[in-house]
């Protein structure tokens, strides 16, 4: 059964702010993707480039080895990377696990109930 997560940056700090992120299939939990992301994707560049992917089956070590639906799978459902306000991402219920890199350039991670999980990597 997949573990499915979000992995999104944090937009301008404001009075609305917003995350652009995307969705993976597999390993959403953090002993896999939330190690993953903190020691593969640890700058705003990287993670740019990991959502400019869009929507992926599974996240590796490299973006080459990052599955994603369009380019590996040739899937159409695979969708580009969304912006929603940071409210709705942290209490959306859809998937067990929200992964937020942050402006101070901090991986969090939050649970579908969205309660902030603490993880040693």
């Amino acid at each position: 059964m997949a573990t499915r997560s979000y992995i999104g940056i944090s937009g301008p700090e404001g009075p609305n702010p917003t995350v652009k992120f995307i969705y993976c299939h597999w390993d959403g939990y953090p002993e896999h993707n939330g190690m993953m992301l903190a020691k593969y994707f640890d700058t705003p560049f990287k993670v740019e480039k990991l959502l400019e992917l869009g929507d992926i089956s599974s996240l590796a070590e490299t973006l080459d080895e990052t599955v994603s639906y369009r380019r590996d799978l040739k899937k159409n459902d695979g969708n580009d990377a969304a912006t929603i306000p940071l409210r709705n991402y942290i209490t959306d219920r859809d998937v067990a696990y929200k992964y937020l890199y942050t402006e101070d350039g901090e991986w969090k991670c939050y649970t579908h109930t969205g309660s902030e999980l603490n993880f040693i990597l």
